[in-house]
């Protein structure tokens, strides 16, 4: 229920882009692939020619700490995210963003590692919400086998 058709998805580091494709062709929502290996960004453009992306799907080669978040952008995922020094970058741009456009934004983290989850769960602008159980997805327990899930606050 946190996405749906009205929403524009930002997937920082989307790879091949299939977490992109499979929001698009679940929720209808547009989603937007940001990719900085070159490699991995012409094979999501590969797989962005499948049905399922239903033309919904885009995808940008560029470093992802200095991607100019569009207007319409109101959901951010990122799957095992980047090192912290590159995670305040992309909130900044996130914040600048608000800031100019002012909105309801939601991020999503799965796979973080301690030191990014300490300092999202204690950044002033960001309120965090239920986290999506995601432990059922393997037989194996990991205690990161979770979306953490946080509302950015408008100033």
């Amino acid at each position: 229920g946190h996405i749906r058709k009205k929403h524009t998805l930002i997937d920082y580091g989307s790879g091949k882009g299939r977490v992109s494709i499979f929001m698009a062709y679940q929720t209808g929502c547009h989603s937007i692939g940001i990719e900085y290996d070159e490699r991995l960004y012409e094979k999501a453009l590969l797989n962005g020619e499948s049905p399922a992306a239903r033309n919904r799907v885009s995808f940008v080669h560029g470093d992802a700490a200095l991607y100019e978040l569009p207007a319409q952008a109101d959901r951010c995922f990122f799957f095992n995210p980047f090192a912290l020094h590159t995670i305040k970058r992309v909130l900044g741009n996130i914040f600048d963003s608000l800031y100019h456009h002012p909105r309801e934004i939601k991020l999503f983290f799965y796979y973080v590692n301690e030191e990014v989850e300490n300092f999202l769960n204690n950044h002033v602008r960001l309120e965090q919400e239920e986290p999506i159980d995601c432990s059922d997805l393997f037989e194996e327990k990991d205690a990161k086998e979770r979306i953490l899930v946080y509302s950015v606050n408008l100033f």
